[in-house]
């Protein structure tokens, strides 16, 4: 007689969720930007590509160049954070350095 209840998660699958979190926050933590620093713009519409440099300059960020993703730009940004106002414009900020975009400035050692 099988006292197993059909259809019932294993032990296996609330572990795997958990991993699935813990690897994502670890994920979300490598490639946050930083509040001050490199930073990477990545469009993600059409309208986001247009208006994201006049965005970023009214938010006193400095433009450093383009990215390595059509239409992104590399910028160092200011006093004020970008995340939200770039996300509501659909555009996705990244950490510069963890995209790949050289070194950040503030891990270069003191001369």
């Amino acid at each position: 007689m099988d006292t197993s209840p059909k259809g019932s998660p294993t032990l296996a699958a609330p572990l795997l969720a958990q991993l699935g979190i813990a690897l994502a926050a670890l994920i979300g933590m490598a490639f946050a930007p930083p509040a001050q620093g490199r930073v990477l713009l990545v469009p993600l519409t059409a309208y986001a590509t247009a208006h994201m440099p006049i965005a970023a300059l009214g938010h006193r960020a400095l433009l450093l160049g383009s990215g390595p993703f059509p239409g992104s730009l590399v910028v160092m940004a200011g006093q004020e954070n970008l995340t939200w106002p770039m996300l509501r414009l659909g555009v996705l900020p990244i950490a510069a350095a963890a995209a790949g975009c050289g070194p950040s400035t503030q891990d270069a050692p003191a001369a």
